[in-house]
């Protein structure tokens, strides 16, 4: 649980657009730029950057203050073409110079790296190209300031769609910087000054959600006020999020401000509804988005204070069959002391034999997340198929869908409030089959929904297996998951009547063959070597069992097995050579225990009970007719 929540915050703070980040609702996150060296380097979890003949030899520098780049801490972040990220750490020597070695030269691998100073990061990006080994870099870094007058806002586009329940919006504002320094206002400084960026929700949008799922650093929303604080470096960058509007069934209007004004504003819906109108606005036709249509608005020369009102007809959410459907929910569930590990995939078939849905199209998946559901990560699989935070909490899977089979795979954290942890999932579509692994760590499952299946077994997990057909829309499936009693103690009284019980029986068991007469097995019929057979094919079963249920090692299983195998082979040789001894041998006149004489039909002696030899005999042989 510490390691994902580390490497989720590493990765917010890094600023990237990797494919465990979450993007905004529609399209990635901001083109930001540096890793964070201050982002748990050696306590992530991440592993070291792939390895290879390549070296990036590097310079951090200060174009006022040259002295001022020494012991700086750098990052390497590495993010190979389908492959685990890498990170590596380095310090500047007294010239501000840094090397790292030993990395794969691979073109498709990007390399980022990351320095910060006076508490900003600085950063860029780099490859190897093909047949290169060595590459030279140099980190320009510089002394922010919070004089921000010169900060100028560019294009704002505002693209309106449809999303699980409402409408969504996004939005992506340009911010520039002029200047040869970077632009950022410390906290401390923040309630008696003006923000460098900052936009006026229209009324009733809902909670702002953004690249991350957390607020990255200078970001804050004031009520309809959201503020940006920087940094904001040398040519500026995009700042994009996202909210909700209740969708309504009718024209509705919208009106957003402008503080500081803008340079242009494009408003954007899908083609297939109504464009968007408003005074100040004029009709720009259509534009292409990730290959779906839009309607374009476009307002121009904005002055600091204009509020902008625009109209958008309903945008009905499609009841058309897309041909794609939900075949299989399967999730993993791991509970330690603090937090349930959620593991989920979802099983996505598309049969039309084209990709379907994608930017600006109707979700084609909606997946509602539990209350508190923390630490986000996702497969690339996942953000290959536009899955990103809908305004409504859920995630939102908009396509295209590949043609054939597909997999949305997530991870989150449910925080553990108490012994008894209730975890409860709910669909917006029908889930024909719903699987749930709970990784046995000595705890109790109950539902009403699900039912119990065999225990799958793992290299070093046991698994309970719970599963549920043909889940209906917004039916809620709950599983509760409660710790195993500890045993309890026994009083001393107790123990002590045990004990001597025990005492009691062991000495009746150790004086009964002393008495002399025929053995319980002879007394009821059964053979000593069938008896001792049966006692080993018995341990044999048990021992699977125990094996099956995760009570015993995989080592102590095959070791305990082999013994038991051993002594059951043995045991098949001692018949053998006892077999062939009585058919070479006379059948006995004369009961060896007591001597009494014997007929020949006698399975038993009729004075003392003992086993003859040809009663030895008829019940190993099989009897006629037997298969």
């Amino acid at each position: 649980m510490i390691r994902a929540t580390r490497i989720a915050l590493l990765f917010g703070l890094l600023l990237l657009s990797t494919p465990v980040a979450l993007p905004a609702a529609g399209q990635g996150g901001p083109a930001a730029a540096a890793p964070d060296p201050h982002a748990g380097l050696g306590e992530s979890g991440i592993p070291d950057v792939p390895a290879g003949p390549g070296t990036i030899r590097g310079r951090v520098v200060h174009a006022l203050r040259p002295d001022a780049v020494s012991d700086l801490p750098v990052v390497l972040y590495a993010l190979p073409h389908g492959g685990a990220p890498g990170l590596r750490g380095a310090t500047t020597d007294t010239n501000g110079e840094f090397v790292f070695e030993n990395l794969a030269v691979d073109p498709d691998t990007a390399y980022l790296v990351g320095v910060r100073f006076a508490g900003i990061p600085f950063g860029m990006r780099t490859a190897f190209p093909e047949g290169e080994s060595e590459r030279r870099i140099e980190v320009s870094v510089s002394d922010p300031t919070d004089e921000v007058g010169e900060v100028e806002i560019g294009e704002v586009k505002i693209r309106i769609e449809r999303g699980c329940d409402d409408l969504r919006v996004i939005e992506t504002l340009d911010v520039r910087n002029p200047t040869q320094r970077v632009f950022f206002v410390p906290e401390a400084l923040r309630p008696d000054h003006p923000p460098i960026a900052e936009m006026l929700l229209p009324e009733g949008a809902s909670e702002v959600q953004v690249p991350f799922g957390s607020f990255p650093q200078g970001l804050d929303q004031d009520g309809r006020r959201l503020r940006f604080w920087g940094p904001l470096y040398p040519g500026g960058q995009e700042i994009e999020f996202g909210y909700g509007l209740a969708a309504g069934g009718e024209t509705r209007t919208l009106e957003r401000g402008f503080p500081l004004g803008a340079e242009r504003v494009v408003v954007m819906t899908p083609a297939a509804g109504p464009a968007p109108e408003g005074e100040g606005l004029h009709d720009a036709g259509e534009t292409q988005l990730a290959d779906q249509p839009y309607h374009t608005a476009v307002a121009e020369d904005l002055a600091p204070g204009t509020e902008l009102a625009f109209r958008i007809g309903a945008l009905e959410r499609s009841d058309a069959d897309t041909g794609v459907s939900l075949v299989e929910a399967r999730m993993w569930l791991e509970l330690d002391d603090a937090a349930l590990v959620v593991d989920e995939r979802y099983a996505i078939e598309n049969p039309t034999g084209g990709p379907v849905g994608g930017v600006g199209a109707a979700p084609l998946l909606c997946i509602p997340l539990p209350a508190g559901a923390e630490a986000l990560r996702f497969s690339q699989s996942a953000m290959s198929m536009g899955l990103s935070r809908d305004p409504s909490g859920s995630l939102a899977v908009s396509g295209p869908a590949p043609p054939g089979d597909s997999t949305v795979a997530l991870r989150y954290l449910l925080p553990v409030e108490s012994e008894r942890v209730v975890f409860e999932r709910r669909f917006e579509q029908p889930v024909p089959l719903l699987a749930i692994l709970v990784a046995d760590t000595g705890l109790v499952a109950d539902s009403e929904r699900l039912h119990r299946l065999r225990p799958v077994r793992t290299e070093d997990r046991t698994y309970m297996h719970l599963e549920a057909f043909e889940i209906e829309p917004g039916e809620t499936v709950s599983l509760g998951l409660d710790p195993l009693p500890a045993p309890r103690a026994i009083s001393k009284w107790q123990a002590a009547l045990l004990v001597g019980a025990m005492s009691i029986a062991a000495i009746a068991f150790l004086a009964v063959p002393l008495g002399g007469g025929p053995r319980a097995s002879e007394r009821e019929g059964v053979p000593p070597h069938r008896a001792e057979r049966e006692s080993v094919l018995e341990a044999l079963r048990d021992l699977d069992h125990d094996h099956e249920t995760g009570k015993i090692s995989e080592d102590d299983y095959q070791s305990d097995r082999l013994a038991l195998q051993a002594r059951a082979a043995a045991m098949l040789r001692a018949e053998d050579a006892a077999r062939a001894n009585r058919d070479a041998a006379p059948a006995p006149e004369a009961c060896p225990s007591c001597g009494v004489k014997i007929e020949a039909e006698w399975r038993f002696c009729a004075s003392c009970g003992a086993v003859v030899a040809a009663s030895s005999r008829a019940e190993d042989e099989p009897s006629q007719g037997a298969a």
